[in-house]
């Protein structure tokens, strides 16, 4: 199964190297995108044609796939599935400590990518507008009350998703909290049952 890791602002896609080696030893396919720049300079949706391109290059049309996305990823995948997937092709969407209803740190700066990231702006508002085309999709949003990037931290809790509150120390940590693998471990293989159950019957 392929397995596609999207990951946040100041990151690569090797801040997944914990959670990669686990889904490869499950034997998945796991890809993770260097998504550049990453500095919050560029706006989230340029991102998120740039994620567009690497899964058009990388995972062949006829498989499907989950997605994972990571703090800004969390945001970055959210306008890639709503905008430019094709969601037949979509098993799961995972989010991790991502300010879905926006964060103050994203007033630290005056560039695109935290802009977008602030609460009530336009990038916001509108994914709000178009997110129950996600709903057929059951996601899963995990975050933790110690989140000192999400801020607040609750506002990682996405009014469509599960909602899944782990006491994680830190935001960073949630990359490596074996109760977070738990956890998308167990959603990813839920879903992908539900969704062989709906082949077989189809």
């Amino acid at each position: 199964m392929n397995i596609i890791l999207v990951h946040g602002i100041f990151d690569t896609g090797r801040v997944f190297w914990l959670m990669k080696r686990r889904f490869l030893r499950l034997g998945h396919k796991v890809f993770t995108p260097n998504l550049r720049p990453a500095t919050g300079s560029a706006s989230l949706v340029d991102l998120a044609g740039k994620l567009e391109s690497y899964i058009e290059k990388n995972v062949p049309i006829d498989e499907d796939f989950h997605v994972l996305g990571f703090s800004m990823g969390g945001l970055i995948s959210r306008h890639y599935l709503q905008e430019m997937a094709d969601l037949k092709r979509i098993l799961s969407f995972t989010i991790l400590s991502a300010p879905n209803n926006g964060s103050k740190l994203a007033w630290s700066l005056p560039l695109k990518g935290l802009k977008d990231m602030r609460k009530g702006s336009k990038f916001l508002k509108n994914l709000e507008q178009k997110e129950s085309c996600l709903s057929p999709l059951e996601p899963l949003s995990i975050w933790t009350p110690f989140d000192a990037i999400i801020l607040p931290p609750s506002s990682s809790v996405w009014r469509i998703a599960r909602n899944e509150k782990v006491w994680v120390p830190a935001h960073p940590l949630m990359l490596i909290s074996k109760k977070v693998f738990n956890k998308v471990e167990e959603y990813i293989q839920s879903r992908s049952n539900k969704n062989k159950s709906h082949s077989r019957n189809s």
